[in-house]
């Protein structure tokens, strides 16, 4: 039995939540009732601290005490081990308790500052419905957007043709090969392969989006949406690609497996933690990947200054948010360092600062996709928020309740999840740790199990933006039949065309596009796809050609296609009112030889 001062608001308050936790173990009474049934116990002990009385005649205070309490629950002892074991900690917790014993009205006035009028512990499961609901319409507008596109990236005849490359890796690799490139292409990487993956992933993603939650789907979803990105190779290699696997994984442990036609689900609290930490990763390794990559402009705070004109695919507003005052990109640098730096702790605090951050996050995914076209990156980013926001959110409470399961279902089930938990743990640790540079001999089964699921993409390193280019070179392709006219190819959505007004493209995102601003950073020799596209130009493939905007040689492809760099800046607003040009262009030279068709 627990008791506690009935007299004391604070204590009362806490009560609510230690009765919600270990009400089921552990009776729980004011001191005022019980003050003559133990007269052996001191008569002001009870005014100090809670007291807890045991069957056996066992008798513990203060922090022990509560933590004793709580460890009654099944799955609440780790915090009374620590304060047994860990050398000092014991001494620290009941300091800690007599320092808030002691001011009980700032302790009081502090509880409901961080958990409002209930301390209560919070259900989380209708975020977490929802956010699987998001996710299954981001794999199904992912699958939309690369539908179009790999034909002409990957196909038979495209530019990184992926039945060819499968090939070279098994007599490279041998069956080595299979793990390495995880996909079901390896039994067939036709169009109408990379096509049919495709629907199907559409087609699945809404029916996970609206049908009933079945653990399946999503298993299905994260397999297929692995083997496109597996032979997409550069095309396929950006971060939210990779966001979308992880998050995707942990969804197959957290929707049930059991055939019923559920349309909510109750979503095991070890996967709405780990889409948490997930989040966490993301926000907190980007902002140290940005001040790690020795980058001047961000630790000057200077990086938006460029930012805006130097992304791979700006908006419309991107040119206005340019020509803001200096003052104002150096201070949303700063709030964006607090918000992917100190922010993130707020994850695993109370609920009100759960929503905090949840605030500030989507504040930030906001206004990156208001400047820059980042395919589903912002909205993935902010679906992941929806597990920090706890049902009493929501106008309409639900009761979850778990579905039954036998015995050994339950059983294999919690094995699973314990085990995943702990492989995702381990392995993003060591990730952490490299991140932040902390000095760590991890054991080596730890490094190579993260070698081994590192062709899975399921578990990653984040850093997004930590390298911030200041200039931005583009490269123009050109066609000709005589060396002395050329012809420009104008791309769907890159700058080309000064007078080309800028687009909003996300949740699609053009890959080739987006190719061709990494390639313009790098020599054309260190680009494989740089070359066959040109030779696509040449020959004048369809799927390649499907893939801009304009192809100056409709009737027949050209004899010879050159590329020229241009050094590109935004216009001022007074030019930009005299010409209507969105930029100014300035000749840097040629980016690689003119390649020339070979005649038959």
């Amino acid at each position: 039995m627990l008791v506690y001062d009935g007299n004391c608001e604070f204590c009362r308050l806490w009560i609510t939540r230690w009765r919600a936790i270990a009400g089921e173990w552990v009776d729980f009474a004011p001191s005022a009732e019980l003050a003559t049934v133990f007269p052996e116990l001191p008569g002001d002990l009870y005014a100090k601290s809670v007291v807890l009385i045991e069957p056996s005649g066992d008798v513990f205070a203060g922090a022990e005490a509560a933590l004793r309490t709580l460890a009654h629950s099944p799955g609440k002892d780790f915090l009374y081990w620590i304060y047994r074991h860990m050398f000092g900690a014991g001494w620290l917790m009941e300091k800690a308790y007599a320092f808030i014993a002691r001011r009980r009205d700032l302790a009081l006035k502090t509880t409901r500052l961080l958990w409002g009028a209930s301390v209560e512990p919070r259900s989380y499961q209708r975020g977490a419905n929802l956010f699987l609901r998001g996710l299954a319409l981001v794999y199904a507008l992912a699958f939309w957007s690369a539908n179009s596109q790999l034909p002409g990236l990957v196909g038979a005849d495209g530019i990184l043709p992926a039945q060819e490359f499968l090939e070279s890796a098994r007599e490279g690799l041998g069956d080595e090969a299979w793990t390495r490139f995880p996909t079901v292409f390896w039994f067939g990487a036709s169009d109408q392969a990379l096509t049919g993956v495709c629907v199907i992933g559409i087609l699945l993603g809404v029916l996970a989006c609206v049908g009933p939650l079945i653990g399946p789907l999503y298993l299905i979803l994260w397999a297929l949406y692995l083997s496109v990105v597996a032979v997409g190779r550069d095309f396929f290699a950006f971060q939210w690609d990779a966001l979308l696997l992880e998050a995707g994984l942990i969804a197959v442990f957290a929707a049930p497996w059991r055939m019923t036609l559920v349309w909510r689900a109750h979503v095991p609290n070890v996967t709405i933690w780990l889409w948490r930490w997930l989040l966490f990763r993301l926000m907190f390794m980007s902002g140290v990947a940005k001040l790690a990559s020795g980058e001047p402009s961000w630790r000057s705070l200077g990086a938006l200054d460029a930012h805006f004109l130097t992304q791979p695919l700006p908006t419309p507003l991107a040119w206005y948010a340019h020509h803001l005052p200096v003052w104002s990109h150096t201070a949303l640098t700063f709030v964006m360092f607090a918000v992917e730096l100190a922010i993130p702790l707020l994850i695993f605090m109370t609920p009100r600062l759960k929503r905090l951050a949840v605030w500030l996050f989507l504040a930030v995914q906001v206004g990156i996709a208001l400047t820059g076209n980042y395919a589903f990156f912002n909205l993935l980013a902010a679906l992941l928020c929806l597990p920090l926001l706890d049902d009493n959110l929501f106008s309409a409470p639900t009761v979850w309740r778990k579905a039954p399961d036998s015995e050994r279902t339950a059983y294999w089930g919690v094995t699973l999840r314990g085990a995943f938990l702990a492989l995702v743990v381990t392995i993003s640790s060591f990730q952490l740790a490299q991140t932040v540079g902390l000095l760590v001999n991890w054991p080596t089964p730890v490094r190579q199990a993260a070698m081994t699921i590192a062709p899975f993409r399921s578990v990653n390193y984040y850093g997004l933006f930590s390298v911030m280019t200041v200039r931005r070179p583009e490269i123009i392709l050109e066609g000709s039949d005589d060396l002395i006219i050329w012809r420009e190819y104008e791309f769907r959505y890159k700058p080309g065309d000064t007078l080309k007004a800028l687009s909003w493209v996300a949740p699609h995102q053009p890959r080739l596009d987006w190719q061709m601003w990494f390639a313009a950073l790098d020599r054309f020799d260190e680009n494989e796809w740089f070359f066959n596209l040109t030779q696509a130009l040449l020959t004048g493939t369809p799927g390649v050609l499907a893939l801009l905007e304009k192809n100056p040689f409709p009737d027949r492809p050209p004899h010879y296609v050159r590329a020229l760099l241009y050094e590109y800046v935004y216009t001022t607003p007074a030019e930009r009112g005299l010409s209507g040009a969105l930029w100014r262009r300035t000749l840097i030279g040629q980016y690689c030889p003119v390649v020339e068709r070979i005649r038959r």
